[in-house]
Formats: structure tokens, sequence, C-alpha cells
């Protein structure tokens, strides 16, 4: 966050402001607002804009939220905060990494995944500013689903290798830039993987796969109970009721009736 030195609105003016200007993250800004003096009566902030935007806040109040998600809607956008308050106190922000500086814009000049899974990927980055990490999402059960989190070099062009599961038939993958969403180019490769099947193990309470796999298991309101890499996924946690499980590209859906023998059925 950079925060540009506190100054008077004008020479006769009791209030002065002070500036903050970055990027939007997608998070929001919290503010600690003490009170103006030392009779107790009122607080120290008088109004905040966010590009040019004058916020509706109330500021009767010990700490407040400064709502840039109604405000901005791409992350990345560049944002100029100007707080104004009372000059005999300052208000304070809180959760500074919520509005992090300019960050280094890349690009991505290459990404590649061989049959083996093996990962490459070059970039080119400006010099200076913030390098938030790069996920790898693999294409499962129609959604993206990050897989990998890694952390960016610190050149002006950069070379990344690493490892990634294969499942069998055609993987998709593709890079992005946590916090502004910054994709990459998208790399497809066909393993030479037998598929795996799975199927309920009523007598054992679990999931029987052909061999260990990634796999989750949501709720019909697609909320994620469990997930993992397992060849035998227990579900003997789980309540009657009606379940979604995802492995490599494929969706099964199966409905868990436990009668009071502890027995299960399909």
């Amino acid at each position: 966050m950079q925060s540009i030195a506190q100054q008077k609105t004008n020479a006769d003016s009791s209030v002065s402001k002070f500036t903050l200007a970055g990027v939007y993250s997608g998070e929001n800004i919290y503010v600690q607002n003490p009170f103006a003096d030392d009779t107790y009566r009122s607080y120290c902030t008088d109004s905040v804009v966010v590009n040019g935007k004058r916020c509706i806040i109330n500021f009767n109040q010990s700490a407040y939220k400064i709502n840039l998600d109604s405000i901005v809607k791409i992350k990345g956008t560049d944002i100029t905060i100007i707080i104004y308050h009372k000059k005999l106190c300052r208000p304070h922000v809180l959760i500074p990494m919520a509005f992090p500086p300019p960050r280094s814009k890349v690009e991505f000049t290459s990404f590649e995944i061989d049959t083996t899974g093996h990962v490459h990927f070059t970039t080119r980055n400006e010099p200076k500013g913030n390098r938030p990490p790069f996920n790898i999402e693999q294409l499962r059960g129609n959604a993206w689903r990050t897989i990998l989190t890694i952390p960016q070099k610190w050149e002006v062009e950069n070379t990344y290798d690493t490892m990634v599961a294969l499942t069998s038939g055609v993987n998709k993958f593709r890079l992005s830039e946590m916090m502004y969403e910054k994709m990459g180019k998208i790399s497809t490769v066909e393993s030479g993987i037998s598929p795996i099947n799975c199927s309920i193990d009523a007598s054992m309470n679990c999931i029987v796969c052909s061999d260990t796999n990634y796999f989750e298991i949501q709720t019909s309101t697609n909320f994620k109970l469990t997930s993992g890499y397992e060849k035998n996924i227990d579900i003997s946690f789980i309540k009657n009721g009606s379940y979604i499980l995802l492995y490599e590209d494929q969706l099964m859906l199966f409905d868990i009736k436990r009668r009071k023998n502890k027995k299960w059925m399909l």
C-alpha cells in the first residue's frame, strides 16, 4: 500500500486528508476511526472519496468499512482513496494487504505439459511491482480447479518447471495469476493412462476406485464435503442424502440411504 503525505485541504481549514494509491485486489478496506479530540464527542473521519466518488458510510463509529466492491468491479483496477479527517487526529487503515501496491505486469511466453506430467513455462515481467503467486488449474468435471500454487520469481525473464498428476484421456490445464486473474495459455495433453472406475462398496462404507486419484465429494447444492488423493474413499461419516463424486473428468451421482442396522444401499 502506498500512502501519500498527509496535507491540509487549504490554509484555513481544520480538515486534513491522506491518500492511498494502489490496485483493487477483490478485498475491502477496514479503517480504525478514533475520536477527533479529548472531548469524545465526535469521530475523526469526515468523508471518504474513492476514484472521485464519495462513499456513503456511517463515520459515527470506532471502525468502518470502505466497500470497494460497490465501486470497482475488475481486479487489478487502479484505485485512489482519499480520507478526509479532522486535523488533530488520523484514521488508521486496517488490513493493508487488502490494498496491495501495483503489480508487475506479466506475460506468459510459453506453457507446455508433456505426457509424463512435467510442466514447463516461461514469463516476462516488468522489473518493479507486486508479484502474487501463479495457480495451475485443471479442467475437471466441467470446472477449472486449482491443483498447484507457485510463487513468482523476481527476474525480468523467468523459467518454471514442476510436475502435475495426469488423468486418463485428454488433460487440459491453464495458468492464472492469483489476485489479478491473469490468464495464461491453455495447454492440452493426452495421457496413456487407463480410465479409472469408481463404485460404492456398501459393506465397507467407502467408494472403491481402480487406482489412486484426486476426488471431491459435494452435496447436491455443490458444497464440498471432502477431497484428497485416495483409492478407497471413506464415506462412513456422510449422512443420508444425494451427493456428487468428482474424479478425473468424471461426475458420478449417488444416494446414501442408511438403515438402522447400519447397512448402506444405493
